[in-house]
């Protein structure tokens, strides 16, 4: 990785034009969750559509109706209001900054995952204790890619009406998952969404993403497998010797040989480490003092003979 694999400093107006644009991934799971919501409590019957049945056996995991996709569609089945509604609230606060991250594919996918992965531990541990749904599980997943991502203590935006440090709405969300298993009488049920904040683990540390994110397009498993597909078949070129000499560049006061200095290995070494931080945080990620080397690294880079 080198200093110009990553368009870093592209402060383009359309880029962020996009950045700004309403998250369409946040907005779409809300809205389909919602509709989910209203068709439990509001679904109507008659003798040859039983909606409530529907519901259960396509949007709840239950021990007499397993089926592999019912442990996705239940992640946006809700029942409780409260239940909904946190998730929700959670879904914009923590989920927004994430989606304009890795954008909205790898984003619903991360969300999907790690909810079947959390029903499935919820139903392993608790199978015979009712329904099984709820996006608990993803948010916890999008709670903790947000604290590898930020760390505890940054403070984030709830709905752009307070602030608060992201460690104390992990408590409280913590909070209120205990109180609603406590109330359904369900207490195994936080234990199962910590398989939603192992997914997350996963993802972030091993970068999973699918599709690239916006403005980095050399990411994600797609782009890499298209990069190695062209290597592959991308025949080898017949190979010219190349003599190196040394630069030779006047200067004011004197002349002869000048020579480029090599790169020092320890600034190579860290200017991909900050590369690596931009890709999957964005150049926000970075301090004041990491940005102000980047620039730095980047003229020393350019500078030609």
């Amino acid at each position: 990785m080198g200093i110009y694999d990553r368009a870093y400093m592209d402060d383009r107006p359309e880029r962020l034009r996009e950045m700004r644009r309403l998250p369409a991934a946040a907005l779409l799971l809300t809205l389909v969750q919602g509709a989910i919501w209203i068709v439990w409590h509001y679904g109507f019957n008659n003798g040859r559509l039983d909606v409530l049945a529907m519901m259960g056996q396509h949007f709840n995991v239950q021990p007499g109706a397993l089926h592999i996709y019912t442990f996705f569609s239940a992640v946006l089945s809700h029942i409780d209001m409260m239940h909904l509604g946190i998730n929700l609230v959670f879904l914009w606060v923590v989920g927004e900054e994430l989606e304009r991250i890795y954008g909205a594919g790898n984003f619903i996918i991360l969300y999907l995952v790690a909810g079947a992965a959390s029903l499935l531990a919820v139903f392993a541990l608790d199978a015979n204790g009712g329904y099984v749904m709820g996006a608990s599980g993803a948010i916890a997943a999008l709670i903790t890619v947000a604290v590898l991502f930020t760390g505890l203590d940054r403070h984030v935006s709830i709905f752009g009406q307070a602030r608060g440090p992201l460690w104390a709405l992990i408590l409280f969300y913590a909070a209120a998952d205990i109180a609603i298993g406590f109330q359904a009488g369900r207490l195994l049920l936080p234990l199962g969404h910590l398989a939603g904040v192992a997914v997350g683990f996963i993802f972030w540390t091993l970068d999973l993403r699918i599709f690239a994110s916006p403005g980095r397009e050399r990411s994600g498993m797609i782009s890499r497998l298209r990069a190695w597909w062209a290597r592959r078949n991308t025949e080898p070129s017949e190979e010219i010797p190349i003599e190196v000499v040394p630069v030779r560049r006047k200067k004011k006061k004197e002349r002869g040989l000048v020579f480029v200095a090599a790169t020092d290995p320890e600034e190579s070494q860290r200017v991909d480490t900050l590369l690596s931080k931009i890709s999957l945080g964005g150049l926000h990620s970075l301090t004041t003092e990491e940005r102000a080397f980047l620039d730095n690294a980047s003229k020393h880079y350019r500078r030609k003979p």
